[in-house]
Protein backbone atom coordinates (compact mmCIF):
# COMPACT_ATOMS: atom_id res chain seq x y z
CA UNK A 1 0.00 0.00 0.00
CA UNK A 2 1.15 3.76 -0.34
CA UNK A 3 3.95 5.42 1.84
CA UNK A 4 3.64 8.87 0.98
CA UNK A 5 0.37 10.56 1.10
CA UNK A 6 0.63 14.56 0.04
CA UNK A 7 -2.77 15.66 1.13
CA UNK A 8 -4.63 18.89 1.63
CA UNK A 9 -5.44 18.18 4.55
CA UNK A 10 -4.23 15.82 7.57
CA UNK A 11 -7.27 12.57 8.17
CA UNK A 12 -5.80 9.61 10.11
CA UNK A 13 -6.56 6.65 7.42
CA UNK A 14 -6.50 2.82 7.00
CA UNK A 15 -5.69 0.53 4.00
CA UNK A 16 -6.10 -3.00 5.53
CA UNK A 17 -4.16 -4.87 3.86
CA UNK A 18 -5.55 -8.67 2.76
CA UNK A 19 -3.96 -10.69 0.42
CA UNK A 20 -6.54 -12.16 -2.10
CA UNK A 21 -9.32 -10.53 -1.04
CA UNK A 22 -11.95 -11.25 -3.42
CA UNK A 23 -14.29 -12.48 -3.20
CA UNK A 24 -15.74 -11.69 0.23
CA UNK A 25 -16.47 -9.38 3.10
CA UNK A 26 -14.72 -8.22 6.19
CA UNK A 27 -14.47 -11.24 8.80
CA UNK A 28 -14.75 -10.70 12.46
CA UNK A 29 -11.16 -10.55 13.48
CA UNK A 30 -11.05 -7.99 10.99
CA UNK A 31 -13.98 -5.98 12.24
CA UNK A 32 -12.29 -6.46 15.42
CA UNK A 33 -9.67 -4.42 13.91
CA UNK A 34 -12.08 -2.00 12.53
CA UNK A 35 -13.32 -1.08 15.70
CA UNK A 36 -9.97 -0.48 17.46
CA UNK A 37 -8.88 1.86 14.70
CA UNK A 38 -12.01 3.80 14.94
CA UNK A 39 -11.25 4.37 18.87
CA UNK A 40 -8.19 5.69 18.04
CA UNK A 41 -9.40 8.19 15.62
CA UNK A 42 -8.92 6.24 12.21
CA UNK A 43 -11.96 7.42 9.99
CA UNK A 44 -10.59 6.29 6.49
CA UNK A 45 -11.12 3.06 5.31
CA UNK A 46 -9.91 0.55 2.11
CA UNK A 47 -11.30 -2.50 2.27
CA UNK A 48 -10.16 -3.75 -0.81
CA UNK A 49 -8.13 -2.96 -3.74
CA UNK A 50 -7.79 -3.57 -7.69
CA UNK A 51 -10.45 -6.08 -8.10
CA UNK A 52 -10.47 -5.94 -11.91
CA UNK A 53 -7.23 -7.88 -11.29
CA UNK A 54 -6.45 -12.00 -11.00
CA UNK A 55 -3.87 -11.33 -8.68
CA UNK A 56 -6.65 -10.19 -6.06
CA UNK A 57 -9.09 -12.88 -6.33
CA UNK A 58 -8.68 -16.52 -4.87
CA UNK A 59 -7.70 -19.08 -7.06
CA UNK A 60 -6.31 -16.52 -9.42
CA UNK A 61 -8.87 -15.66 -11.85
CA UNK A 62 -11.47 -12.50 -12.20
CA UNK A 63 -15.23 -14.68 -12.59
CA UNK A 64 -17.40 -13.62 -15.34
CA UNK A 65 -19.29 -11.88 -12.62
CA UNK A 66 -16.91 -10.06 -11.08
CA UNK A 67 -17.83 -6.73 -11.09
CA UNK A 68 -21.42 -7.98 -9.20
CA UNK A 69 -19.34 -9.77 -6.62
CA UNK A 70 -17.34 -6.72 -5.88
CA UNK A 71 -20.20 -4.20 -5.77
CA UNK A 72 -22.47 -6.94 -3.88
CA UNK A 73 -19.49 -7.04 -1.31
CA UNK A 74 -18.61 -3.28 -1.15
CA UNK A 75 -22.32 -2.45 -0.10
CA UNK A 76 -22.00 -5.06 2.94
CA UNK A 77 -18.81 -3.36 3.82
CA UNK A 78 -19.67 -0.03 3.22
CA UNK A 79 -22.77 -0.34 5.28
CA UNK A 80 -20.51 -2.44 8.54
CA UNK A 81 -17.91 0.33 8.35
CA UNK A 82 -20.51 3.43 8.32
CA UNK A 83 -22.64 1.93 10.98
CA UNK A 84 -19.04 1.93 13.10
CA UNK A 85 -18.28 5.52 12.10
CA UNK A 86 -16.38 5.16 9.90
CA UNK A 87 -15.94 6.45 6.42
CA UNK A 88 -15.85 3.94 3.64
CA UNK A 89 -13.69 3.52 0.03
CA UNK A 90 -15.13 2.55 -3.13
CA UNK A 91 -12.18 0.54 -3.92
CA UNK A 92 -9.93 1.50 -6.60
CA UNK A 93 -9.53 -0.59 -9.78
CA UNK A 94 -6.05 -0.91 -11.60
CA UNK A 95 -4.65 2.40 -13.73
CA UNK A 96 -6.85 2.35 -16.71
CA UNK A 97 -9.29 0.04 -15.51
CA UNK A 98 -12.60 0.59 -17.58
CA UNK A 99 -14.50 -1.12 -14.36
CA UNK A 100 -17.56 1.11 -12.85
CA UNK A 101 -18.26 -0.08 -9.14
CA UNK A 102 -19.81 3.02 -8.40
CA UNK A 103 -22.17 2.99 -11.43
CA UNK A 104 -23.20 -1.14 -10.23
CA UNK A 105 -23.56 -0.03 -6.70
CA UNK A 106 -25.94 1.96 -7.78
CA UNK A 107 -27.86 -0.21 -10.15
CA UNK A 108 -27.76 -2.42 -7.20
CA UNK A 109 -30.68 0.38 -5.83
CA UNK A 110 -28.01 1.45 -3.68
CA UNK A 111 -27.40 5.10 -4.02
CA UNK A 112 -28.41 5.94 -0.83
CA UNK A 113 -24.93 4.62 0.21
CA UNK A 114 -23.65 7.93 -0.63
CA UNK A 115 -25.76 10.11 1.21
CA UNK A 116 -22.88 9.09 3.61
CA UNK A 117 -19.36 9.58 4.36
CA UNK A 118 -18.39 7.57 1.18
CA UNK A 119 -15.48 8.50 -0.62
CA UNK A 120 -13.58 6.81 -4.02
CA UNK A 121 -10.17 5.01 -3.88
CA UNK A 122 -7.99 5.41 -7.15
CA UNK A 123 -4.92 3.96 -8.47
CA UNK A 124 -3.95 7.32 -10.99
CA UNK A 125 -0.28 5.95 -12.13
CA UNK A 126 1.03 8.58 -14.40
CA UNK A 127 3.07 5.57 -16.48
CA UNK A 128 5.79 7.29 -18.34
CA UNK A 129 3.29 9.88 -19.40
CA UNK A 130 3.38 13.98 -18.67
CA UNK A 131 0.91 14.87 -16.16
CA UNK A 132 -1.40 16.14 -18.76
CA UNK A 133 -1.62 13.43 -20.81
CA UNK A 134 -3.99 12.60 -23.12
CA UNK A 135 -4.18 16.48 -23.63
CA UNK A 136 -0.21 16.94 -24.09
CA UNK A 137 0.70 18.15 -27.29
CA UNK A 138 2.00 14.74 -28.01
CA UNK A 139 -0.93 12.61 -27.85
CA UNK A 140 -2.59 15.56 -29.19
CA UNK A 141 -0.81 16.46 -32.31
CA UNK A 142 2.15 14.27 -32.47
CA UNK A 143 5.00 16.84 -31.64
CA UNK A 144 8.20 15.69 -32.30
CA UNK A 145 10.73 16.03 -29.53
CA UNK A 146 13.62 18.29 -30.15
CA UNK A 147 17.77 16.88 -30.49
CA UNK A 148 18.85 18.82 -27.56
CA UNK A 149 15.42 17.09 -24.99
CA UNK A 150 16.39 13.74 -26.48
CA UNK A 151 20.30 14.46 -26.26
CA UNK A 152 20.04 15.17 -22.37
CA UNK A 153 17.89 12.24 -21.64
CA UNK A 154 20.39 9.60 -23.01
CA UNK A 155 23.27 11.36 -21.66
CA UNK A 156 22.01 10.61 -17.57
CA UNK A 157 23.45 8.51 -16.08
CA UNK A 158 21.73 5.84 -14.12
CA UNK A 159 22.58 2.93 -15.31
CA UNK A 160 19.43 2.28 -18.18
CA UNK A 161 18.91 3.87 -21.40
CA UNK A 162 16.22 6.31 -21.32
CA UNK A 163 15.04 5.67 -24.94
CA UNK A 164 15.85 2.42 -24.82
CA UNK A 165 17.86 1.99 -27.84
CA UNK A 166 15.06 3.75 -29.95
CA UNK A 167 16.74 6.96 -32.29
CA UNK A 168 15.38 10.29 -32.40
CA UNK A 169 13.87 9.54 -35.59
CA UNK A 170 12.48 6.35 -34.29
CA UNK A 171 10.49 8.30 -31.31
CA UNK A 172 9.15 11.01 -33.38
CA UNK A 173 8.06 9.06 -35.97
CA UNK A 174 5.80 6.90 -33.00
CA UNK A 175 4.43 9.97 -31.72
CA UNK A 176 3.41 11.44 -35.26
CA UNK A 177 1.93 7.80 -36.11
CA UNK A 178 -0.09 7.29 -32.74
CA UNK A 179 -1.36 10.77 -32.15
CA UNK A 180 -4.67 11.09 -30.81
CA UNK A 181 -6.21 14.27 -32.17
CA UNK A 182 -8.95 15.24 -29.50
CA UNK A 183 -8.92 12.47 -27.37
CA UNK A 184 -9.92 13.22 -23.51
CA UNK A 185 -9.90 11.45 -20.42
CA UNK A 186 -12.65 9.42 -20.83
CA UNK A 187 -11.26 7.79 -24.03
CA UNK A 188 -7.58 7.09 -22.02
CA UNK A 189 -7.23 7.54 -18.17
CA UNK A 190 -3.93 5.73 -17.62
CA UNK A 191 -1.90 8.81 -16.10
CA UNK A 192 -2.32 10.74 -13.40
CA UNK A 193 -5.90 13.03 -14.60
CA UNK A 194 -7.57 9.83 -14.21
CA UNK A 195 -9.31 11.49 -11.48
CA UNK A 196 -11.15 13.50 -14.09
CA UNK A 197 -12.68 10.71 -15.47
CA UNK A 198 -14.15 8.93 -11.89
CA UNK A 199 -15.16 12.43 -10.73
CA UNK A 200 -17.33 12.79 -14.32
CA UNK A 201 -18.38 9.22 -13.81
CA UNK A 202 -19.74 10.23 -10.45
CA UNK A 203 -21.86 13.02 -11.36
CA UNK A 204 -23.20 11.43 -13.97
CA UNK A 205 -24.60 8.41 -11.11
CA UNK A 206 -25.01 10.85 -8.33
CA UNK A 207 -25.50 14.29 -9.86
CA UNK A 208 -22.61 15.29 -7.72
CA UNK A 209 -18.70 14.94 -6.84
CA UNK A 210 -17.23 12.78 -4.20
CA UNK A 211 -14.16 13.11 -2.54
CA UNK A 212 -11.57 11.04 -4.50
CA UNK A 213 -8.49 9.98 -2.76
CA UNK A 214 -5.40 8.33 -4.63
CA UNK A 215 -4.30 6.02 -2.25
CA UNK A 216 -1.67 4.57 -4.99
CA UNK A 217 0.09 6.72 -7.85
CA UNK A 218 3.12 8.75 -9.24
CA UNK A 219 6.24 8.28 -11.44
CA UNK A 220 8.73 4.82 -10.92
CA UNK A 221 11.75 5.30 -12.39
CA UNK A 222 12.48 2.50 -15.32
CA UNK A 223 8.50 2.45 -16.35
CA UNK A 224 8.83 2.17 -20.05
CA UNK A 225 5.05 1.57 -21.04
CA UNK A 226 4.37 4.33 -23.93
CA UNK A 227 7.11 4.35 -26.32
CA UNK A 228 6.03 7.56 -27.28
CA UNK A 229 7.79 9.15 -24.41
CA UNK A 230 11.27 8.44 -23.03
CA UNK A 231 10.80 5.70 -19.94
CA UNK A 232 11.06 7.35 -16.17
CA UNK A 233 14.57 8.52 -15.53
CA UNK A 234 15.85 9.61 -11.86
CA UNK A 235 15.53 13.11 -13.12
CA UNK A 236 12.40 13.13 -14.95
CA UNK A 237 11.11 11.73 -11.52
CA UNK A 238 12.10 13.86 -9.65
CA UNK A 239 10.80 16.69 -12.02
CA UNK A 240 7.42 14.98 -12.61
CA UNK A 241 6.70 14.49 -8.80
CA UNK A 242 7.44 17.39 -7.72
CA UNK A 243 5.36 19.07 -10.48
CA UNK A 244 2.28 16.64 -9.22
CA UNK A 245 3.03 18.17 -5.47
CA UNK A 246 3.04 21.84 -6.92
CA UNK A 247 -0.45 20.59 -8.28
CA UNK A 248 -1.97 19.03 -4.96
CA UNK A 249 -0.50 22.60 -3.48
CA UNK A 250 -1.97 24.91 -6.27
CA UNK A 251 1.33 26.18 -6.73
CA UNK A 252 2.20 24.96 -9.88
CA UNK A 253 2.97 27.48 -12.63
CA UNK A 254 2.42 25.35 -15.68
CA UNK A 255 -0.95 23.30 -14.43
CA UNK A 256 -4.06 24.51 -12.82
CA UNK A 257 -4.33 23.69 -9.56
CA UNK A 258 -5.96 19.83 -8.54
CA UNK A 259 -9.71 20.34 -8.20
CA UNK A 260 -11.62 20.41 -4.53
CA UNK A 261 -12.63 16.86 -4.59
CA UNK A 262 -9.47 15.45 -5.19
CA UNK A 263 -8.03 15.27 -1.90
CA UNK A 264 -4.63 13.67 -1.65
CA UNK A 265 -1.91 11.69 -4.08
CA UNK A 266 0.04 8.88 -1.99
CA UNK A 267 3.35 8.70 -4.28
CA UNK A 268 4.70 4.95 -4.69
CA UNK A 269 7.14 3.60 -2.82
CA UNK A 270 8.71 5.52 0.01
CA UNK A 271 10.59 2.71 0.82
CA UNK A 272 11.41 -1.56 0.79
CA UNK A 273 14.29 -3.14 2.28
CA UNK A 274 15.53 -0.27 4.24
CA UNK A 275 12.14 -0.27 6.39
CA UNK A 276 12.39 -3.37 6.72
CA UNK A 277 10.54 -5.67 4.15
CA UNK A 278 12.33 -8.74 2.98
CA UNK A 279 10.60 -8.75 -0.57
CA UNK A 280 12.42 -7.40 -3.49
CA UNK A 281 10.00 -7.09 -6.06
CA UNK A 282 8.84 -3.51 -5.22
CA UNK A 283 12.58 -2.39 -4.49
CA UNK A 284 13.10 -0.90 -7.99
CA UNK A 285 10.22 1.53 -6.82
CA UNK A 286 11.54 2.79 -3.54
CA UNK A 287 12.63 6.50 -3.14
CA UNK A 288 14.88 5.27 -0.34
CA UNK A 289 17.00 2.66 -2.07
CA UNK A 290 21.04 1.15 -1.33
CA UNK A 291 20.19 1.17 -5.57
CA UNK A 292 20.94 5.09 -5.83
CA UNK A 293 23.64 7.15 -4.80
CA UNK A 294 23.42 8.58 -1.19
CA UNK A 295 20.30 5.95 -0.71
CA UNK A 296 17.76 7.44 -2.03
CA UNK A 297 16.59 9.23 -5.57
CA UNK A 298 16.48 13.23 -6.37
CA UNK A 299 13.01 13.45 -5.29
CA UNK A 300 13.78 13.35 -1.98
CA UNK A 301 15.53 16.43 -1.16
CA UNK A 302 13.21 17.99 -4.17
CA UNK A 303 10.69 17.84 -1.72
CA UNK A 304 12.26 18.89 1.67
CA UNK A 305 13.63 21.78 -0.31
CA UNK A 306 10.09 22.55 -1.22
CA UNK A 307 8.19 25.73 -0.15
CA UNK A 308 4.94 24.31 1.48
CA UNK A 309 1.18 25.41 1.11
CA UNK A 310 -1.56 25.01 1.50
CA UNK A 311 -4.57 24.56 -1.61
CA UNK A 312 -7.14 27.05 -1.63
CA UNK A 313 -10.93 25.94 -1.91
CA UNK A 314 -11.61 28.57 -4.79
CA UNK A 315 -8.51 26.95 -6.54
CA UNK A 316 -10.70 25.12 -8.94
CA UNK A 317 -13.91 24.28 -9.41
CA UNK A 318 -15.11 20.73 -11.22
CA UNK A 319 -17.35 21.17 -14.26
CA UNK A 320 -20.41 21.60 -13.81
CA UNK A 321 -20.22 22.08 -9.79
CA UNK A 322 -22.28 24.89 -8.39
CA UNK A 323 -20.87 28.08 -6.35
CA UNK A 324 -23.08 29.37 -3.47
CA UNK A 325 -21.66 32.76 -1.78
CA UNK A 326 -23.15 33.47 1.62
CA UNK A 327 -22.80 37.54 2.42
CA UNK A 328 -23.81 38.87 6.04
CA UNK A 329 -22.64 41.76 7.43
CA UNK A 330 -20.86 41.59 11.03
CA UNK A 331 -24.36 41.81 13.16
CA UNK A 332 -27.14 41.07 10.51
CA UNK A 333 -26.98 38.05 8.03
CA UNK A 334 -28.07 39.85 4.57
CA UNK A 335 -28.23 37.79 1.50
CA UNK A 336 -27.01 34.88 -0.18
CA UNK A 337 -26.63 34.26 -3.70
CA UNK A 338 -26.31 31.36 -6.34
CA UNK A 339 -23.67 31.08 -9.01
CA UNK A 340 -22.71 28.70 -12.09
CA UNK A 341 -19.89 29.28 -14.15
CA UNK A 342 -18.94 33.23 -12.87
CA UNK A 343 -22.98 33.96 -13.42
CA UNK A 344 -25.53 34.57 -10.30
CA UNK A 345 -28.37 32.73 -11.03
CA UNK A 346 -30.42 33.36 -7.88
CA UNK A 347 -30.05 35.81 -4.62
CA UNK A 348 -32.26 35.55 -1.81
CA UNK A 349 -32.67 37.62 1.45
CA UNK A 350 -31.58 35.59 4.90
CA UNK A 351 -33.05 36.80 8.18
CA UNK A 352 -33.01 40.77 8.91
CA UNK A 353 -31.81 39.97 12.67
CA UNK A 354 -28.30 39.75 14.70
CA UNK A 355 -26.71 36.78 14.09
CA UNK A 356 -25.97 36.13 17.67
CA UNK A 357 -29.75 35.31 18.28
CA UNK A 358 -30.42 33.66 14.89
CA UNK A 359 -31.49 30.30 15.37
CA UNK A 360 -30.99 26.97 12.76
CA UNK A 361 -33.26 27.63 9.71
CA UNK A 362 -33.84 25.69 6.32
CA UNK A 363 -33.98 28.46 3.52
CA UNK A 364 -34.98 27.17 -0.32
CA UNK A 365 -32.62 29.60 -2.64
CA UNK A 366 -33.62 28.62 -5.70
CA UNK A 367 -33.96 25.86 -7.79
CA UNK A 368 -31.06 26.31 -10.06
CA UNK A 369 -28.79 26.29 -7.29
CA UNK A 370 -30.05 21.89 -6.82
CA UNK A 371 -30.55 22.36 -3.13
CA UNK A 372 -31.19 24.35 0.01
CA UNK A 373 -28.75 26.04 2.43
CA UNK A 374 -29.03 25.87 6.16
CA UNK A 375 -27.69 28.09 8.59
CA UNK A 376 -26.79 28.41 12.60
CA UNK A 377 -25.47 30.69 14.67
CA UNK A 378 -24.83 29.54 17.86
CA UNK A 379 -23.39 31.33 21.45
CA UNK A 380 -20.78 31.14 22.58
CA UNK A 381 -17.83 30.23 20.37
CA UNK A 382 -14.73 31.96 19.69
CA UNK A 383 -14.27 34.28 16.78
CA UNK A 384 -13.55 32.79 13.53
CA UNK A 385 -10.00 34.64 12.54
CA UNK A 386 -11.01 37.62 9.81
CA UNK A 387 -14.76 37.54 10.66
CA UNK A 388 -14.77 41.49 11.45
CA UNK A 389 -12.26 42.97 9.52
CA UNK A 390 -13.69 46.57 11.10
CA UNK A 391 -15.29 46.37 13.76
CA UNK A 392 -18.21 48.98 14.72
CA UNK A 393 -18.77 50.25 18.53
CA UNK A 394 -17.05 47.53 21.23
CA UNK A 395 -20.43 46.74 22.47
CA UNK A 396 -21.44 45.29 18.68
CA UNK A 397 -18.57 43.55 18.61
CA UNK A 398 -18.58 42.06 21.55
CA UNK A 399 -21.97 40.52 20.74
CA UNK A 400 -21.15 39.51 17.29
CA UNK A 401 -17.82 38.10 18.22
CA UNK A 402 -19.12 35.19 19.87
CA UNK A 403 -20.78 34.12 17.67
CA UNK A 404 -20.14 31.15 14.55
CA UNK A 405 -22.32 30.54 11.37
CA UNK A 406 -22.19 27.24 10.43
CA UNK A 407 -23.68 26.11 6.75
CA UNK A 408 -24.79 23.08 4.83
CA UNK A 409 -25.35 23.26 1.20
CA UNK A 410 -26.98 20.33 -0.63
CA UNK A 411 -27.16 19.86 -4.46
CA UNK A 412 -23.74 21.83 -5.18
CA UNK A 413 -19.85 21.70 -4.39
CA UNK A 414 -17.60 24.12 -3.63
CA UNK A 415 -19.19 26.37 -1.21
CA UNK A 416 -17.32 30.00 -0.39
CA UNK A 417 -18.63 31.97 2.67
CA UNK A 418 -17.83 35.69 3.10
CA UNK A 419 -18.06 37.83 5.92
CA UNK A 420 -19.20 41.25 4.84
CA UNK A 421 -19.73 44.67 6.86
CA UNK A 422 -23.30 46.01 5.94
CA UNK A 423 -22.07 48.95 3.94
CA UNK A 424 -21.12 46.35 1.22
CA UNK A 425 -23.30 42.89 1.96
CA UNK A 426 -26.35 45.36 0.07
CA UNK A 427 -23.87 45.61 -2.93
CA UNK A 428 -22.92 41.97 -3.44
Amino acid sequence: MPSCCWQRASCPSCASFRPSPNPGTLDIRELVHVDALIRVGVRYFEFNSEPDLDSEWKGGRVPANGLDLVADHAIANMETILERGGMPAVPAVSNGSRWDIVGRIVARGRKDLFSGPVWQAIHNYSQNRPLDYPYDIGNQEGAAYTPRFYQALAAEKWGEDAWRGRSLTEVNRLRLERRNPGSSIMDDHAGWLAYERFDAINRRHLGRSIPILATECGYIVGEDVDPRYPATTPDLHMAQTLEACRIMMGSSERFAAAPPYFFCAAFWLMGNNLLGNSSSWCERHSWYSERWPGKRLPIVQALKAEPKTVRRWEGATPVGAQRVAVRFCTQTIAAASCSKSGQEVARATLDAQPLCHARPAARQLHPACGGYQRFAARQPRPRPRGIDPQPGPSRDRAETSASTVRGMVRGGADAVVMLLRPATAKNG
